[in-house]
């Protein structure tokens, strides 16, 4: 109702999109081109797994000291900044993130190479060189060793920060390579060998004790990276946070339990009992309990009847009872049995084996375990005594703990 020099920019504009949007056949074609563009595009794409990464802001946001933790009471300005007494900041470098990291891996950083080579340290001996490994600072305990940490300190920074130099070098060392058994008055005199006069002796982690078991099994899914993995765990415990838990099938039952899905509020329950940390916090250094549950879990746990299951077929397919416990004692612990550990086991295998034979319905439970399907010309019975024995070298001391 407007003359056209009355029309003020924004009805001009309006007027303008009006018109294409509805009596422009030429820009109603182009607009739906242009939709099936990026429909196809999208769905190109929306495939592909996408990771959030940060970018520094190009005016960096101030950052002040909260006045008594108050998030709106400013006090004074904070600056970018490293303490001097670690490493000095060189003018050099950006004070941005990518600063920091040159700051952290400069060759004459005190720390880095020194916590890093202390943590892979532990990995393997149960306790590093500083006990403390997650604490380097006043409140930490002092290096055992000062001049073997320096050392293998230089030699990783030295090596173009080669981790897998660094494991070679660690696991081929004569301190690694000792024996973990010492005599009576040693380990009186030194029980947490600090002296390393000793090998290592350490509890599986609960990552391990799962792992070694499929591998020992051959059940062990290689694959590196992708989802997350649920396996086995009881029903019904994510419905305490309105959530349906969905087991997996085939292989990803047995990948790594690096892969098992966490769920900050409903651990894992096999790997919790075995002190996997809650992640509420980084936890470099684990607690170790010993508690009858966790022997309650490698007797009764799917992922561990099953293994015992896979290792009772492969004792059955032997040529003899002592060759296949051998076997599979030597896949679960890393060592030949003794004579005595073979008797035992071969005594326990023949009474499990006749009450098998007594009453076959109670040997359901060891077979039917799990996803694997067991060779069906073996014996059932003599398969189900054979997992029984196998069941019990897992359940051993000797199965989840290195020495």
């Amino acid at each position: 109702s407007k003359p056209a020099e009355g029309l003020s920019a924004g009805e001009r504009s309006a007027l303008i999109d009006y018109y294409f949007a509805n009596y422009s056949s030429n820009y109603q074609e182009q607009t739906h081109q242009l939709y099936l563009a990026r429909r196809a595009l999208v769905d190109s794409v929306e495939n592909v797994q996408e990771v959030m990464v940060m970018k520094e802001m190009e005016a960096p946001r101030p950052a002040y000291v909260l006045d008594r933790g108050v998030y709106d009471n400013y006090g004074e300005a904070v600056y970018p900044g490293t303490p001097n007494s670690i490493l000095p900041w060189k003018d050099d470098l950006p004070k941005n993130r990518l600063g920091l990291a040159r700051w952290l891996f400069d060759e004459d950083h005190p720390l880095t190479a020194r916590v890093a080579v202390n943590r892979y340290w532990q990995n393997y001996f149960g306790r590093g060189i500083v006990r403390t490994t997650e604490d380097f600072g006043n409140q930490g305990e002092l290096p055992s060793h000062p001049q073997l940490l320096d050392w293998l300190a230089f030699e990783f920074v030295a090596s173009g920060w080669d981790i897998k130099a660094l494991q070679k070098l660690i696991v081929m060392s004569a301190s690694y390579r000792q024996s973990s058994l010492g005599k009576d008055d040693l380990m009186e005199a030194d029980p947490d060998n600090l002296w390393i006069a000793r090998g290592p002796q350490t509890r599986l982690s609960s990552e391990m004790v799962r792992d070694n078991a499929l591998v020992a099994s051959g059940l062990i899914n290689q694959r590196i990276g992708g989802e997350s993995i649920r396996p086995y765990q009881p029903e019904g415990l994510w419905a305490m946070n309105s959530d349906t838990y969905v087991q997996d099938t085939g292989e990803d039952l047995y990948r790594r339990s690096l892969y098992v899905i966490w769920k900050r509020t409903v651990p894992h329950p096999t790997l919790q009992t075995f002190d996997q940390p809650e992640r509420t916090q980084c936890t470099v250094r684990r607690q170790k309990t010993n508690t009858p549950l966790q022997a309650l879990v490698l007797l009764n746990d799917p992922t561990y009847v099953e293994v015992a299951k896979v290792l009772g077929e492969l004792i059955t397919a032997s040529n003899n009872e002592v060759e296949g416990i051998t076997k599979a004692y030597r896949r679960l612990t890393g060592r030949l049995p003794t004579d005595e550990e073979i008797r035992l086991l071969v005594e326990l295998k023949f009474q499990q084996l006749n009450k098998f034979k007594a009453a076959p319905d109670k040997a359901s439970g060891w077979l039917n375990a799990g996803e694997y399907a067991l060779d069906d010309d073996l014996e059932k019975a003599e398969v189900a005594a054979n997992a029984v024995v196998a069941s019990v070298i897992i359940n051993s001391d000797a199965t989840i703990t290195k020495r």
